[in-house]
C-alpha cells in the first residue's frame, strides 16, 4: 500500500453528522468520515505493525478532515505515544512538543467519553491516560529528573488503579454502577480503602503488592519532606511496575 495515496482516499471522503446524548441528556454532535472504520483498521494494523509514523498520517489526516470522533483522536494520540515510547527504549531523542500533542488528544478523547458513560475508566482514551504519564516518567528519567520521573510514575499507578478498581466493580457488581450515586461513591473511596481492597483480591501477586507497598511509603516519604529524593532504583521500579500493571483487567 502506498500511503499517499491512501490519505487521498481519505481527502475524497465525506463527513457524516452524528450525535449522542450526554448523562444529562443534552445532545452532543461529532463528525465522522463515511469510510472511518476502514481508514481507522488500517491505521491500528500500521500501529500493530510499528509503523507509526505512516499510522500517524492516517489519522491526523482523518482528524485534518474534520473528524471530531472521541475515537480517532484517541488513536492518533496513542500512535504517537507508541512512538515516542519506542524512541525512549532505543534511548533515542525524544522531542517533548510530541507528547504535548499526543496529551491534547488524548484528553480530549477522555472528556468525551466523561461526557457520555460512567464507563470512562475502561475506555481506551483513559488507558492511555495511564499509559502517558508513564511515558512522561520514563522521558524525566531519561533526562535525570529523578523526583519528577517518580512522581509521574506514581501519578501513572493511582490512575491505573482507578482504572483496574473500576473494572473490577464491573466484573463483580456490575449492577451497582447503574446506580450513579453509588457509583461516585465507590469511585471516590479514600485512596487507602481502594488499595486494600484490591489488594485482598487475586488481581495482583504478592510480589506486585510488596512493590506497590514500598513505593507508596517512598512517594508519601517524598511528598511530606521527609526524604530529598527517591533512589534510582526506586524510581526504576515505579516506571517498570507502572508499565506492567496497565494491561491489567484490559477490555480493548
Amino acid at each position: 500500500m502506498i500511503i499517499e495515496e491512501f490519505i487521498q482516499q481519505i481527502k475524497e471522503d465525506r463527513l457524516l453528522d452524528l450525535e449522542v446524548r450526554d448523562l444529562k441528556g443534552n445532545r452532543l454532535r461529532f463528525k465522522v468520515l463515511s469510510k472511518n472504520k476502514d481508514f481507522t483498521a488500517v491505521g491500528l494494523k500500521l500501529k500493530e505493525e510499528k509503523s507509526f509514523e505512516d499510522a500517524e498520517k492516517i489519522f491526523k489526516a482523518m482528524l485534518d478532515m474534520g473528524e471530531t470522533s472521541s475515537a480517532t483522536q484517541n488513536n492518533y494520540g496513542a500512535v504517537i505515544l507508541d512512538d515516542v515510547f519506542s524512541k525512549l527504549r532505543k534511548k533515542e531523542p525524544v522531542d517533548p512538543d510530541r507528547m504535548g500533542e499526543a496529551r491534547k488528544s488524548i484528553f480530549k478523547a477522555c472528556d468525551f467519553d466523561k461526557k457520555v458513560g460512567l464507563a470512562w475508566p475502561a475506555a481506551p482514551a483513559y488507558k492511555n491516560l495511564c499509559f502517558l504519564r508513564n511515558i512522561e516518567a520514563y522521558y524525566r528519567y531519561s533526562n535525570k529528573d529523578f523526583i519528577g520521573a517518580f512522581l509521574l510514575g506514581w501519578i501513572s499507578i493511582e490512575m491505573t488503579l482507578h482504572r483496574i478498581w473500576f473494572q473490577y466493580l464491573q466484573k463483580t457488581c456490575s449492577g451497582i454502577l447503574n446506580q450513579q450515586s453509588l457509583y461516585n461513591k465507590l469511585m471516590t473511596l479514600p485512596f487507602q480503602a481502594m488499595f486494600e481492597i484490591l489488594f485482598a483480591t487475586k488481581i495482583f501477586d504478592k510480589k506486585i503488592v510488596k512493590n506497590l507497598e514500598n513505593l507508596r511509603e517512598i512517594r508519601n516519604k517524598l511528598v511530606h519532606g521527609e526524604i530529598n529524593d527517591p533512589d534510582m532504583k526506586n524510581v526504576e521500579d515505579c516506571i517498570g511496575i507502572g508499565h506492567a500493571l496497565i494491561p491489567l483487567l484490559q477490555q480493548d
